[in-house]
């Protein structure tokens, strides 16, 4: 799925976790990769999200969450198209 800001695919959805390819995800450098990413990213991560694996190596997200908490894909599409995701695109090489 595109939107403005980051290219993305649900790779595997279930109710409570999902699977996303995000391919820019390859582009981070080593030691981004290394770093608590979770720590770094630029946007908040609601209550309904119990967690969160980044994995840049295989250019995917898993997030488990509570359907009853949160739109997960809604939520999924604000954060792909907002301002803070369209500068971090820009940034990568």
């Amino acid at each position: 799925m595109e939107s403005s800001g980051i290219i993305y695919r649900v790779l595997y959805h279930c109710k409570g976790y999902i699977r996303l390819e995000v391919p820019m995800l390859k582009r981070l450098s080593w030691v981004v990769m290394f770093e608590d990413v979770k720590k770094s990213l630029p946007f908040r991560i609601p209550a309904g999200i119990r967690d969160l694996h980044v994995n840049p190596l295989q250019g995917s997200i898993a997030i488990a969450y509570e359907p009853e908490d949160i739109d997960i894909l809604g939520y999924i599409k604000n954060v792909a198209a907002g301002p803070d995701i369209e500068k971090i695109v820009q940034d990568r090489p």
